[in-house]
């Protein structure tokens, strides 16, 4: 069996608050993730969702166990990681094409490929005509489609997203669930996904990890059995509705068996 890309392993988390008391945010994750996997993550609010990407990322120390990416330790912030986060924090006084470069100016990577690389991604997202405007002349979608190729520009092994459709309304969040589909298919990336909506979870991953109320930990590991290429009718098929069904059941279940244990 081919090695996981990324393996978390017994791992812990906690912080501590301003009185001096520590707040368990995971408990003993156990998670194998292969090269080129689209995974979603998905659970109440507060269930330590985006606290997993940021240890994933090298952002947060492991405190409890152990984050590996290819085998070795994620212990630091890595060049080979994209993040995408759910406000497009577009840098305002740089035009979108600036914005998309500049992670290769921070890693002291411009040149002609980058240059390259960032407009054939601007193309890939529909940005090519916009590549000098600057970032409040545009939506909030686009700007969030220029947000995915600025982490994408370096072409990192791991992409993660951190409800990165969140603050956009329903229809421009289903039209860049379906653009983030065409582009992951044309350039593959090993992709974690936080997001609260299950439909979108469904629609996009090839496999859901759904986690329960804090101390988040993972309550079930469901594969997505719906065949690729996907489209927005894809959502009315039974394995859809099925996929759908299991995943609240397990979040909504989870929660009633909480409280009736908190009573």
């Amino acid at each position: 069996m081919q090695d996981p890309l990324i393996a978390l392993r017994g791992l812990d988390h906690s912080y501590e608050t301003l009185d001096g008391s520590q707040v368990e945010a995971l408990r003993r994750i156990d998670m194998e993730i292969p090269r080129n996997q689209f995974l979603a993550v998905v659970g109440p609010s507060g269930c330590g969702k985006s606290t997993l990407l940021r240890l994933i990322a090298g952002l947060l120390p492991a405190q409890h166990g152990e984050v590996l990416l290819e085998g070795r330790a994620a212990t630091e912030p890595r060049t080979d990681i994209g993040f995408v986060f759910q406000s497009p924090n577009l840098l305002p006084w740089l035009t979108i094409l600036e914005n998309v470069l500049f992670p290769l100016k921070i890693m002291g990577r411009m040149g002609p490929g980058g240059l390259a690389a960032a407009r054939d991604l601007l193309r890939l997202a529909g940005l090519a005509d916009f590549e000098r405007r600057m970032p409040g002349e545009l939506s909030g979608g686009m700007q969030q489609r220029a947000a995915i190729c600025r982490a994408l520009v370096h072409d990192p092994a791991v992409l993660l997203m951190d409800e990165p459709f969140g603050a956009l309304d329903a229809l421009t969040r289903e039209e860049m669930s379906l653009e983030l589909l065409r582009i992951w298919s044309e350039r593959p990336k090993t992709v974690v996904l936080v997001t609260h909506s299950i439909s979108e979870a469904v629609m996009l991953s090839d496999r859901v990890i759904v986690m329960g109320p804090r101390p988040g930990r993972v309550l079930a590991d469901l594969p997505i059995a719906i065949p690729r290429p996907r489209a927005s009718d894809c959502q009315y098929s039974q394995a859809f509705q099925r996929a759908t069904q299991q995943i609240r059941h397990h979040i909504f279940g989870s929660r009633e068996s909480f409280h009736a244990a908190a009573e």
